[in-house]
């Protein structure tokens, strides 16, 4: 290769192939090259071609499955970052008092697991500037939700013209509460051109009246 000489320095190294890669040499041909990391795949060095860029690895990067898996847990952490942090932004002492009587009805817990300290104390770290829900508030926002859903279920059944089928079903919480669960199908209604489903859970012995939907 008389009168040729690689000029390393003169190689601009912003591009992501260069943090992806290894330069080598080949052993067949004596050239310079570009291995990657990810599947020790050799590509041509850019300082053999005219335009001395990077194009060939940059292609070779994107068809590469090994490298290419190593981007999709950074981007999903990076969505939910971004997610959270505008849930955080928007949220309301209402949205809060919802989101807790949710994680009370799912563990099936009493309405003073709200006042928890453990709770409070998270609370207090994620939305510093949002009042914390009491148990009193957790149950006027159930009793609440309640009723809306009611008002719903009534205005639906009036102008519903179909069949329903409802299954029902009956449990005991964990504070020896009965209830019974009525179940229909999650296509028994169109509402804005998309189905919807229900479900609506009230107690047999007269405790407080649960009710959800959507």
């Amino acid at each position: 290769m008389t009168g040729f000489q690689f000029s390393w320095e003169a190689l601009t190294k912003r591009s992501k192939v260069w943090r992806e890669t290894w330069e080598v040499v080949s052993k067949l041909k004596g050239e310079p090259a570009l291995m990657c990391k990810h599947c020790k795949h050799a590509v041509p060095h850019p300082a053999l071609n005219k335009n001395r860029n990077t194009s060939g690895g940059v292609r070779h990067l994107e068809s590469c499955t090994t490298y290419q898996a190593t981007l999709r847990p950074i981007a999903s952490t990076e969505a939910e970052r971004n997610e959270f942090w505008r849930q955080r932004s928007s949220m309301t002492r209402s949205n809060l008092c919802d989101l807790v009587l949710r994680i009370i009805i799912a563990g099936d817990l009493p309405f003073r697991f709200a006042e928890n300290p453990a709770l409070l104390n998270f609370l207090k770290i994620s939305y510093p500037q949002i009042q914390r829900p009491t148990e009193r508030m957790i149950a006027m926002h159930l009793s609440d939700e309640a009723e809306a859903c009611r008002m719903t279920l009534r205005d639906l059944f009036a102008e519903h013209t179909g069949k329903f089928s409802l299954a029902l079903d009956g449990w005991n919480s964990r504070d020896n509460k009965d209830f019974l669960g009525i179940c229909p199908s999650k296509a028994m209604y169109r509402d804005d051109r998309r189905f919807g489903g229900l479900q609506v859970w009230c107690p047999i012995r007269g405790c407080l009246y649960r009710a959800a939907h959507g």
